[in-house]
């Protein structure tokens, strides 16, 4: 029963505060972590992860319509059952009062830059259906590396760029996304995020 005051406690603020952002789709899957290091860090004892997504799930909560975590996650084009869990995993760790956890979402809202991070989402889902972008970059910035890669830098952008969530990723593979991650230079990490700038490529045509 204690677990699960403070989540209540902070549901009951919740519903009577304005949202902390205009629009749902303002809202990224997972908070940037630069954001969850200077706003959140030390008010939980779970894992980053889990309370970056629980702060996305609580911006999204503060919509009129968005009665639950369930609800909160559909919104931001997440399963509603990851939604459930991750509230009661962020319940369970809380360490700091409701008050002081919606202040410290409702300072990570403004914060952030205010594009539509359903976008990138579309655009990285978009990229997936074909591979001359990657093949082209692979040659110019890192000779040498296979096309099975593409799926790990595709991961990528859906984590370090569109700031989404890494288990629905397409053809996510977590554990060797992040390897991947630490070989990457400076350089080709801006050679990545300029393929969401691009036009859209042409499908492969095994996938149309």
């Amino acid at each position: 029963m204690t677990a699960h005051a403070p989540r209540r406690r902070l549901s009951r603020i919740i519903h009577g505060s304005p949202a902390v952002i205009s629009s749902t789709r303002q809202i990224p899957q997972l908070l940037p972590r630069e954001l969850y290091e200077a706003h959140l860090t030390g008010l939980f004892t779970s894992r980053p992860e889990t309370i970056r997504l629980f702060a996305s799930l609580t911006m999204a909560r503060t919509h009129p319509g968005v009665a639950t975590r369930a609800d909160a996650a559909e919104n931001l084009g997440l399963p509603a059952d990851l939604g459930r869990r991750c509230a009661a995993a962020a319940a369970s760790s809380q360490t700091a009062s409701p008050m002081a956890v919606l202040s410290a979402v409702s300072a990570a809202a403004r914060d952030l830059d205010r594009r539509d991070y359903r976008a990138p989402e579309g655009r990285v889902r978009a990229l997936a259906s074909s591979d001359a972008w990657f093949s082209t970059r692979a040659r110019r910035y890192r000779p040498r590396t296979r096309t099975t890669t593409q799926p790990l830098a595709l991961q990528w952008l859906w984590t370090h760029v569109a700031h989404a969530h890494p288990g629905t990723a397409p053809e996510a593979s977590p554990t060797r996304a992040r390897r991947f991650a630490t070989t990457l230079t400076a350089e080709q990490q801006q050679a990545l995020r300029q393929v969401l700038d691009e036009p859209t490529p042409p499908r492969n045509p095994e996938t149309s």
